[in-house]
């Protein structure tokens, strides 16, 4: 029972008592994973996976930039570079998960575009050990932050960018007290800060995505704090007709995909993925827009089983169709 919780944060949000819930959950996570070796079964081949090949899905991590293949405008020089100002983390679900791959795609295309000098790490980066941690495995992600900050440092980066909420929260968290002077930013967040300069100049959307509502990620959200940029950048353009939901910010509700719930249990994720997803139709919006890849998985699966009328993208997506 400890673990099927998606760690969204909601229970520590709304708690009269002020108690800290979502700590509660990853102590108690921590005690029976490390201390009684008690957890679900799919959470040993998620560890193996992140011990062996430096990722959860296990694949071969030298496959994990296989995803440049089809970035649009790709410089001869590629995008992997020894020496950049601006490191671009990925993360494991938009390197590795065919449904998230079109992300970091996306957003490598507004970088270049934008005229952002930025290298990846390519094969050699590793998980950013969210997903131990979540499993109560804290103690196994240690090795993991030293390996990529050292990688930051032979870079000589100062600003780290990311499009999976959970890696930049878990660096933010974890990482920052490691890496003093170095900025971390969330794309939407970076790339508010481009439009705002003049570098990415926006056209009004197509019809079929003219409506557009916009799905708060936990970990983006009620545990970062992160409102305004996602919805900074969709006000940037230009006639587009944005429509808040009910359940929205602080009170927004979790795709089902947080906590690692998927490899606990998939089945209540997915239940989870269906009930959010339902959730958006009232607003009455063509296209339902969020700014996590594992959410943008879950609510595509969603939208499939229930045949829902709304497309579902990322925000980097919805952007690179109106430059």
């Amino acid at each position: 029972a400890a673990f099927r919780c998606t760690l969204c944060g909601h229970c520590t949000q709304v708690c009269p008592s002020k108690i800290d819930l979502q700590g509660i959950w990853y102590s108690l996570r921590q005690e029976c994973s490390t201390a009684l070796g008690l957890h679900p079964k799919g959470f040993k081949l998620l560890k193996e996976g992140v011990v062996k090949e430096g990722n959860i899905f296990s694949y071969p991590n030298v496959d994990r930039a296989l995803w440049v293949d089809f970035v649009g405008d790709l410089p001869p020089e590629g995008i992997k570079k020894p020496r950049a100002k601006v490191m671009y983390f990925v993360g494991c679900v938009s390197s590795f998960s065919p449904l998230a791959q079109d992300v970091p795609q996306t957003f490598a295309s507004l970088l270049i575009k934008a005229g952002v000098d930025f290298t990846i790490l390519g094969p050699e980066e590793c998980c950013c050990g969210f997903p131990l941690m979540a499993a109560g495995m804290k103690e196994q992600m240690l090795g993991l932050i030293k390996y990529n900050t050292e990688k930051v440092r032979t870079l000589g980066a100062d600003t780290i960018i990311f499009n999976c909420p959970s890696c930049y929260m878990t660096w933010r968290q974890e990482y920052s007290p490691h890496l003093p002077g170095v900025s971390m930013k969330h794309s939407t967040e970076f790339l508010l800060e481009r439009i705002r300069e003049g570098r990415l100049r926006l056209n009004p959307p197509q019809q079929d995505t003219l409506k557009v509502t916009y799905h708060d990620p936990c970990d983006l959200g009620r545990n970062q704090g992160v409102y305004e940029a996602p919805r900074g950048v969709l006000h940037s353009i230009p006639g587009l007709e944005f429509r808040e939901s009910r359940n929205q910010r602080d009170r927004a509700i979790c795709c089902g995909g947080g906590g690692v719930l998927e490899s606990a249990d998939p089945k209540m994720a997915t239940d989870i993925s269906y009930k959010t997803y339902d959730s958006f139709r009232e607003t009455g919006a063509q296209t339902l827009v969020t700014a996590c890849p594992q959410c943008k998985r879950m609510f595509q699966g969603a939208r499939k089983h229930l045949h829902g009328p709304m497309e579902v993208m990322d925000i980097t997506e919805l952007l690179l169709r109106c430059l």
